[in-house]
């Protein structure tokens, strides 16, 4: 009886040397608004996919659509698995906002002379977080990103384009109250519109910075 549990085993551990575990998730996603399209590309011998996005929400389908309830930053999961018992997971982030808010405070900031005076000044009033502006804005090569805190806690400052894609981290650590100043430089990054990010524990603030 020893000897056929030992030959059992050594079968079961043959048969799972040779398992094909060789999986890639790969995938491309649209944003638009508050809705993320998610096309999967992933590559192997795969049979099942599941998705998670950050929010509590977890779809088991090849390609997922799904609409976030607000805006923010999301860590979202992508992983396969085949009849082997293998699988991969990639992770990363999606940035998503709300289109008609973005739309009242563009109207609103083409009524408002001195914007960066009445966002800190309303943050103050309303004991949010903290207000972020940067200067200059627009910019060529540099500029001065500058975060104000009310609140002690961790925060992360990113910078997205308007698709929603991450094109850089710059801080994500925790910080004190009062005035914080990050340097922003160009690097490779084409001219256009980019939207940077300050996510503390209990708020988001955002801020629209141009590339001439």
């Amino acid at each position: 009886m020893k000897h056929l549990i030992i030959i059992i085993l050594a079968s079961l551990l043959s048969l799972s040397a040779f398992a094909n575990c060789e999986l890639t998730p790969k995938f491309s996603y649209k944003t638009k608004g508050l809705q993320v399209n998610f096309d999967n590309r992933s590559l192997g011998d795969y049979t099942d996919v599941r998705w998670t996005f950050g929010d509590g929400t977890t779809i088991s389908k090849e390609d997922a659509e799904h609409t976030f309830d607000k805006e923010g930053i999301y860590t979202f999961t992508l992983t396969i698995y085949n009849n082997e018992g293998c699988s991969e997971t990639f992770e990363g982030k999606v940035y998503v906002f709300d289109i008609n808010r973005q739309q009242e405070d563009k109207e609103e900031q083409e009524e408002t002379p001195d914007e960066d005076a009445q966002q800190k000044e309303l943050a103050l009033a309303k004991g949010v977080d903290g207000n972020i502006s940067n200067y200059p804005n627009p910019f060529s090569e540099q500029t001065t990103i500058v975060l104000e805190l009310m609140k002690e806690g961790e925060v992360e400052v990113s910078v997205m384009d308007l698709s929603g894609k991450l094109v850089a981290t710059l801080i994500d650590e925790k910080m004190g109250i009062g005035q914080h100043t990050i340097l922003f430089e160009r690097k490779h990054l084409a001219a256009g519109t980019y939207v940077v990010t300050a996510q503390t524990p209990s708020a988001i603030l955002t801020r629209k910075i141009t590339i001439q």
